[in-house]
């Protein structure tokens, strides 16, 4: 019965076969800051951030950067790297 009193067709929302995995993975994956996806279906299967110290080579660790990602890249993997300076590792870390 609908609010009125009169008999109603019922209306329910329901994910069709092809939507219940994607539904259930984002429930299933996802914190307080958002959808944490699996490696095999994220776009993005790791980033590696310039974390440079105050007293060292700056030009030595971006080295080692480049070639870690380019390794990875080598291995297979998705990899995305930020070696801006301008930011904190922290902030870096939060986006």
């Amino acid at each position: 019965m609908n609010k009125k009193g009169r008999n109603d067709y019922p209306w329910i929302n329901h994910w069709t076969y092809c939507t219940i995995p994607i539904g259930l993975m984002a429930m299933i994956h996802s914190d307080d800051k958002g959808l944490v996806l699996p490696p095999n279906v994220a776009d993005v299967q790791i980033i590696v951030i310039l974390v440079p110290c105050k007293e060292s080579n700056l030009k030595a660790i971006l080295a080692a950067c480049s070639s870690a990602v380019q390794t990875l890249q080598v291995a297979g993997f998705r990899v995305e790297h930020d070696f801006r300076d301008n930011y904190t590792p922290g902030w870096k870390y939060n986006n």
